[in-house]
């Protein structure tokens, strides 16, 4: 099979189709050219926390602003171990600082963001 591929046209370097495929991925949907840096930054630059959604495709908005119902987020955090069973997101206290009251086994339990944006109180 690989005898059928002409010496005189061979395959792209890697870097080559990587680099192709991320700007189709930037012309169709800049924002998620981003996406990998924001994740690594833990969302701290300001292009990373758009005050609007950041999609141009409308579709990929209304979808993730279900993301936004307190019932789903709530679902989420005891899904990722966040939240216990009947807590709720909105009565929960996301502060980096720990409370000098709390006990060490809820206090490290604490996480914040640390960031704002569309959709991120």
């Amino acid at each position: 099979l690989l005898s059928a591929i002409p010496e005189s046209d061979p395959f792209p370097p890697l870097d080559e189709i990587e680099q192709t495929l991320l700007d189709a991925v930037k012309s169709k949907e800049p924002y998620c050219s981003l996406l990998e840096s924001c994740i690594l930054s833990d969302y701290e630059a300001e292009e990373c926390r758009p005050a609007q959604c950041p999609f141009e495709n409308s579709a990929a908005c209304t979808y993730l602003e279900s993301c936004f119902d307190p019932s789903v987020q709530t679902e989420y955090g005891v899904a990722l171990g966040l939240l216990s069973e009947g807590e709720k997101l909105s009565e929960k206290v996301w502060d980096e600082k720990k409370d000098e009251t709390a006990t060490s086994s809820t206090a490290g339990d604490s996480k914040s963001a640390g960031v704002q944006g569309w959709g991120v109180p």
